[in-house]
This record gives structure tokens, sequence and C-alpha cells, in this order.
């Protein structure tokens, strides 16, 4: 619901370590990319996202091997990533899987 998803992008916006603020797919979006994710629209500089190359517009599938189909799933989680390491993601870019190393210290 609408108050979950406010709760959702304030916890993102207040525990986010990779640099990013992401959204909820529209069922649209989802609609045209066959998929459930999380999307990107802006990417902090010199953040742990930046230096994999990710983009706003990309679409996080999976983190940390766990599926992020929503803000909520995203959160937790982001909750499981370590506090230093390599932490793989499962993006959408320009509608093509790839798989990317986080690199977080």
């Amino acid at each position: 619901d609408d108050e979950e998803a406010k709760t959702a992008i304030a916890e993102n916006d207040a525990k986010n370590i990779l640099g990013l603020k992401l959204r909820d797919m529209t069922e649209k979006e989802s609609t045209v990319l066959s998929a459930k994710g999380v999307v990107i629209d802006t990417v902090d500089p010199d953040s742990v996202a930046d230096h994999a190359q990710i983009e706003a517009g990309d679409v996080i599938v999976r983190l940390n091997n766990r599926p992020t189909p929503n803000m909520a799933a995203y959160i937790t989680a982001q909750k499981t990533l370590p506090k230093a390491g390599v932490v793989g993601a499962l993006i959408l870019h320009e509608n093509s899987p790839r798989m990317v190393g986080l690199r977080i210290e």
C-alpha cells in the first residue's frame, strides 16, 4: 500500500550504502521488461553503484542473491549486505541482464 511504499522509500534514503535512489517498477514497466525489480532513478557520483557502472534507468532484479521485486524486498536484501566486501547484483541494463560486483568499503 502507499504507506508501506513511503516507509520503504524513507528507509532506503536513510540507509542506502550503495548510492542509489530507487523506486518500485510500474505495472507497465514490469510488463514491457517481463521482469520485476526496483528502478534506479539516480546514482550518486563516486558511490559504490557509480564505481560498478550502474546507471539511472537500470533495474535491480537481485541483490546479494536475493530477489528484489519491490522496494520492501530491496530493503530486506540491503540489510544482508556486509560492511565491507564484494556483493553481486543482477541488473537489467537497456533490457539486457548483467551481473555486477558491488565493492563495499
